[in-house]
């Protein structure tokens, strides 16, 4: 209940300013649209790089559709749609570089989402790509599949736990992908980085 309320007041404050320019650097997906330098692109099944409009898309296979969802609570809400194919597919967000390094320990990426479908596949990440040979991901699948199913929820990602497994967060330049090789439907509502909740650690090392 806590973060579905916490989702409510980024989400409702977000669109009562639908029309102020959000600061790039920290908002990747916002009322149903990539902010300005930062777009879609789907990557797999058949095509390494396909961009596609904020409006939505698909693999030349069909394995992974994005459009809108027609969430009566978020009505910009994109639908991501994968069928189980040969081999992982991506939704990835790209972009100018970011650096987010001085956030390391404070802050994470918030992910507004809504699973949709019955089951999860055993693996689903998030991924964050920092250049050439540069990146990290977390699998995400566990937290999917206790998600209470059509109900709005915040996935957090701290950044130093991303940091743990490759990532350089001077250099983001895909700030978000999601990617599976099964089938799996939800509905995304906003990606962004927040600050970390207060006496959170992420995955920070205590002394």
């Amino acid at each position: 209940m806590k973060k579905f309320c916490m989702l409510l007041a980024i989400l409702f404050s977000t669109f009562a300013n639908a029309n102020t320019e959000v600061n790039r650097n920290f908002f990747y997906f916002v009322n149903g649209e990539t902010p300005k330098y930062w777009a879609w692109v789907l990557r797999g099944d058949g095509n390494w790089w396909l961009p596609i409009e904020d409006s939505g898309g698909q693999t030349p296979g069909g394995a992974l559709k994005v459009e809108p969802a027609g969430d009566k609570e978020i009505p910009s809400a994109m639908r991501l749609k994968w069928r189980k194919g040969q081999g992982e597919v991506n939704a990835t967000i790209y972009g100018s570089p970011v650096d987010l390094s001085k956030y390391e320990n404070a802050a994470e990426f918030a992910i507004a989402l809504k699973v949709t479908s019955n089951k999860v596949p055993s693996k689903v990440f998030f991924k964050v790509n920092c250049g050439k040979d540069c990146g990290g991901q977390v699998d995400i699948a566990e937290n999917l599949k206790n998600a209470p199913r059509d109900q709005w929820f915040v996935l957090p990602v701290p950044l130093n736990c991303l940091t743990k497994n490759g990532v350089n967060l001077s250099n983001i330049e895909w700030p978000f992908t999601l990617a599976t090789a099964g089938s799996l439907e939800l509905h995304l509502g906003e990606v962004r980085i927040a600050a970390s909740p207060k006496g959170s650690v992420g995955c920070a090392e205590q002394g």
